[in-house]
């Protein structure tokens, strides 16, 4: 249930603010949580697009390309996560991908 709230929050945010990268990378999230994969990759790439280095997007955008079975892209992905977040908290979680 708190996916679901999540996301109503975040829809609530990017309604007040629709180029706010939070709120679209916190929707990717939610997408992933409910396993509806494509929806989750255009929101990363929506907000990446606002902010290309916007790192919690980049780790979000890799996780959605591994749950699609895109290895490759996931792969190019992590690394970009760690070379632009070195100390972030999800940069063991992307160096084991």
């Amino acid at each position: 249930g708190k996916t679901d709230r999540a996301a109503k929050l975040y829809e609530q945010a990017l309604k007040l603010d629709p180029s706010g990268v939070d709120a679209m990378t916190g929707l990717g999230y939610a997408s992933l949580d409910r396993g509806r994969v494509p929806l989750a990759l255009s929101f990363f790439k929506k907000a990446l697009g606002q902010a290309p280095s916007f790192a919690p997007a980049v780790f979000g955008l890799a996780e959605a390309h591994r749950a699609a079975g895109a290895d490759q892209d996931a792969l190019e992905h992590y690394k970009r996560y760690v070379s632009i977040s070195p100390s972030g908290p999800e940069v063991h979680a992307a160096q084991r991908q």
